[in-house]
Order: structure tokens, then sequence, then C-alpha cells
């Protein structure tokens, strides 16, 4: 800081602060190793069924700005928003949410 005392609001513990970010270190986690694009890239491959991962541009691959998407979207459903070019032109959107349970759902 530079020579400025640091208020509640500016604060990252502030209560502002801690609504905004994941309470559990498990998401936190998650939506640090979301930022990387190869690891984010290599999630979303290993998902997609192998017809919808053949068409799409891989070089093309890219994290979207969340302000782009409304704001519920990203706060309710979306742990991160991604888009890649398909062979056919168009644009596929991908929105990622991971759950955390702690015991396996079969």
């Amino acid at each position: 800081m530079s020579g400025k005392q640091q208020t509640d609001a500016e604060s990252p513990f502030s209560p502002q602060q801690e609504e905004q970010a994941p309470r559990q270190v498990h998401d936190r986690f998650l939506r640090a190793s979301l930022k990387n694009i190869p690891i984010s890239k290599a999630i979303i491959r290993s998902r997609l069924p192998a017809e919808l991962d053949e068409l799409c541009q891989w070089e093309t691959f890219k994290a979207e700005v969340p302000q782009t998407f409304s704001k519920k979207l990203k706060e309710t459903i979306a742990d991160s928003i991604f888009s890649v070019k398909m062979t056919d032109g168009d644009e596929l959107y991908l929105v990622v949410h991971v759950e955390h349970h702690t015991r396996p759902k079969y």
C-alpha cells in the first residue's frame, strides 16, 4: 500500500469480496486451473463425445469474458465459459460447471 490505509471495501477479506469468492478450497483450485488454457482444453476434450471433438478447431479455443454473458449464468451455473470454432464455421460456447461431492454419486 502506498501510505494509504486500506478500507474494508478494498480488503480481500471484506464481506463484499467474500460473497464473490468461492467458499470452498476445491472451488478456488478448480477456477484457478480453468484459467490455464491447455488444462481447460484437456479437461473439456476428455468429456466431449468423439463426434463433437472432431468437429472442433481446437487451435481457436479461448476463454470468454464473463461479462459477455448474464450475471446469473456466471454466478449460478458457470465456473468458466469458453468458445471454439467449428469446422462448419459456427462458434460453440462451452459452459463449464463442476460440482464437488464428498461421496461419489453413481
